[in-house]
């Protein structure tokens, strides 16, 4: 019986309360952000980036809950068989947890449920979670590419950029994810421990991220460097007092050698 079996569904909420590992959302999260942000500077606000992220997302979704129908399939049909008994399938999940193989075998609801829950909660929360988190993602590094009169902006957007998307992907993990897995597969008194600070700590660095966030927009978004207003950013667009290109550093420049 492979690992993935066990760890993948809520038999195992007694030792790990959480339906499988929160990877695919943080992962796919930061995978997905990641890949479209070329596409953002250049297509960013219109319609086709919207597509673009729609179509990236159902991709994700296909192929990590395909795989995952499948194993919660077979663990199924393994159980309605009796190929290996419910008794037996939980004596293993507690040996390789490190449990011991002791625990009390007795579940209070039928074990479909336990077996099906995990995927039902993947499958409703990867859309419904990664979809605004990745139109957040987006929006807040379109607005970065309108500081226009920040002078820095070109050496260091690629870190703001991975600011932005680390500080969302922590907000994910250690405080979105813990609100919702914890009241479905663990026990409420754990919000008062580790992941009650975890919940904390995530808190504060978004506070801390959000804060400086504001005052640097405050201060260099919607300005060119010559004083002019701006209100967007568009790839390719020309301050309309100076007539510069705005966020030259985006462009390539080629030059043609013409030989006589």
């Amino acid at each position: 019986m492979p690992l993935e079996l066990i760890l993948g569904s809520a038999l195992s909420a007694s030792f790990v309360p959480e339906p499988g590992s929160p990877t695919i959302f943080i992962l796919g999260f930061v995978l997905l952000s990641v890949s479209l942000l070329p596409l953002l500077c250049t297509q960013g606000g219109q319609k086709s980036f919207l597509q673009a992220q729609r179509t990236a997302l159902f991709t994700y979704g296909a192929v990590i809950l395909g795989e995952r129908f499948l194993l919660t399939a077979v663990l199924s049909l393994t159980l309605w068989s009796g190929l290996i008994p419910l008794e037996e399938l939980l004596r293993i999940s507690s040996a390789v947890l490190g449990e011991g193989g002791q625990l009390d075998m007795s579940l209070p609801l039928p074990a479909w449920l336990y077996v099906w829950l995990p995927f039902v909660f993947n499958l409703l929360g990867l859309p419904l979670l990664l979809w605004p988190l990745l139109r957040l993602d987006a929006a807040l590094k379109q607005r970065v590419l309108a500081w226009f009169a920040a002078p820095w902006l070109g050496r260091r957007f690629v870190v703001i950029s991975w600011g932005i998307t680390g500080l969302l992907a922590a907000g994910l993990w250690g405080g979105v994810l813990p609100l919702l897995v914890v009241p479905l597969f663990g026990d409420l008194r754990d919000l008062l421990g580790i992941q009650g600070l975890g919940i904390l700590a995530a808190a504060l660095l978004l506070g801390f991220g959000l804060t400086t966030f504001l005052l640097l927009h405050r201060r260099w978004h919607g300005r060119c460097s010559c004083g002019a207003q701006v209100e967007s950013f568009t790839l390719g667009r020309l301050c309309p007092s100076c007539h510069q290109p705005l966020n030259d550093w985006l462009l390539a420049r080629y030059t043609l050698n013409s030989e006589d």
